[in-house]
């Protein structure tokens, strides 16, 4: 007996709005390498996007456009110019505490 639609498909109304909404693989490592680094160029948040790949070829263009769309995406600020080739942007996380901040916080509060 074939089953029921019914059965098969829930109510999708009860569903959250967009429950794949920031858990993309490149927008979960990007948050965290800022959280870790605090302010980093695109190059460094390569680094933690794309480990295994970086070790067989240097990034290429695809790569650098899906580092920037994650961080675009997960909240990040564009905060100024790197120095040397290429000038790749710095990003810092918009709203949140970073790793360096959350430190200082901490160690105002043992102080007290």
């Amino acid at each position: 007996m074939a089953r029921r639609k019914l059965e098969t498909f829930p109510n999708l109304t009860l569903r959250p709005a967009k429950p794949a909404l920031g858990n993309g693989g490149a927008q979960k490592h990007a948050r965290w390498a800022l959280w870790a680094l605090g302010e980093a160029n695109t190059r460094e948040i390569l680094d933690y996007t794309l480990p295994r790949l970086l070790e067989l070829e240097p990034p290429k263009n695809h790569d650098y456009r899906t580092a920037r769309r994650a961080l675009e995406s997960i909240g990040a600020v564009r905060v100024g110019r790197a120095g040397g080739r290429g000038r790749p942007f710095k990003w810092r996380l918009k709203d949140e505490l970073s790793s360096d901040e959350a430190n200082e916080i901490k160690d105002l509060d043992e102080k007290k």
